[in-house]
């Protein structure tokens, strides 16, 4: 930012001097925005996708030139963030909002990113900044619900639910009833939550809402219901549209980032697009076990079980000791009637990983 001055001349920022010798200070003492924020956060460089450390190397060398830029840091905290260093991305994101404090996504950006590393009651105060300046988005709501939930504070949660008004997106109107379906039933109305559930499922048939009205008959004593239920192999993950998350998508570089855009878009049943990516990226790693299991998903999704099981039999080839593969294939054997063979994957899916309740 420029030469420092000795301590002698040092002046605080400002106070009761001439104009002019204050003017002078602040350009010599830099009482700025950036050095009150403190230098850009480095990381990522030593990652071992070329391209990734040239893009971080890029928006880092920005954020530098830029000093007293909030836009130009947020830049830089959605690089690391849209690649998976939640840690530098939620230090960045701070000093984005130091920097400027009216743009809600650096508030919000932050508060995903602490959710990321577990960190949710500094989440909720960084989303309660967020929305103190846009309170009409609908996102924001559903995310303080959710971490209120993992907190085990659900009466709270459901007022956060309850602030998605019905005119919102018909798929965020359906993530917030079945979020208040889930404080039900944690106060033990598992029959007031299946009728949010069951209106919740009309709207947005995402395989972890159908998991949690399946669980809602089952407590109510419903039990053809929830068999009659399918349930999806990957239901742990409840999406909605977000606009800004959107928007990090293009800041994601190399093969990880790409996996993750290829995740968020299965939890999104949006099975074609994901294979447009995955089918090029497995010429480049063929035998990538993470790879292989998501491309068997997206087949499944797409009603192309013959691919998905050919897929995951080529997996087990190379990697034998991976639980999720021995998971997936037992629900192809099941869907054939070999339930032997299905059996004697989920327990061997359940040696390699017990903790895995799917297979349970």
């Amino acid at each position: 930012m420029g030469s420092r001055v000795p301590y002698p001349l040092r002046l605080a920022c400002p106070g009761k001097a001439p104009r002019w010798l204050l003017v002078l200070a602040w350009i010599l003492v830099g009482c700025s925005g950036g050095d009150r924020v403190g230098d850009p956060v480095v990381a990522g460089l030593d990652a071992a996708e070329p391209e990734l450390v040239e893009f971080l190397d890029e928006l880092i060398a920005d954020a530098r030139a830029s000093h007293e830029s909030g836009l130009v840091r947020g830049r830089l905290g959605m690089g690391y963030d849209a690649n998976g260093f939640h840690t530098p991305a939620e230090v960045t994101y701070a000093q984005a909002e130091a920097l400027d404090p009216k743009d809600f996504r650096w508030p919000y950006f932050r508060a995903i990113a602490l959710a990321q590393l577990s960190r949710y009651e500094e989440g909720l105060a960084s989303v309660d900044r967020a929305i103190a300046i846009d309170p009409g988005y609908a996102s924001a709501w559903l995310w303080r619900g959710t971490w209120l939930l993992d907190l085990d504070r659900h009466e709270e949660a459901a007022e956060a639910y309850g602030r998605v008004g019905p005119a919102a997106d018909p798929i965020i109107t359906a993530v917030a009833s079945a979020g208040i379906a889930r404080t039900l039933m944690r106060q033990g109305r598992s029959d007031d939550a299946v009728v949010r559930l069951e209106a919740a499922a009309a709207d947005y048939r995402h395989p972890a809402i159908m998991r949690l009205l399946a669980n809602a008959y089952r407590r109510v004593g419903r039990i053809e219901d929830m068999r009659r239920i399918e349930v999806g192999e990957d239901a742990s993950s409840l999406t909605w549209p977000d606009k800004y998350l959107i928007a990090k998508q293009d800041y994601i570089r190399g093969f990880s980032g790409r996996m993750l855009i290829i995740e968020r878009l299965i939890d999104q049943q949006k099975s074609q697009a994901a294979l447009e990516m995955l089918e090029p990226l497995r010429e480049t790693k063929p035998n990538d076990r993470r790879l292989l299991n998501k491309l068997s998903i997206a087949y499944s999704l797409a009603g192309r079980s013959d691919d998905a099981f050919e897929t995951l039999r080529r997996g087990l080839e190379v990697h034998p000791d991976f639980h999720l593969l021995h998971y997936n294939i037992a629900v192809h054997y099941e869907n054939r009637g070999e339930d032997q063979l299905a059996l004697q994957h989920l327990n061997r899916a359940l040696e390699l990983h017990p903790g895995l309740q799917a297979a349970r």
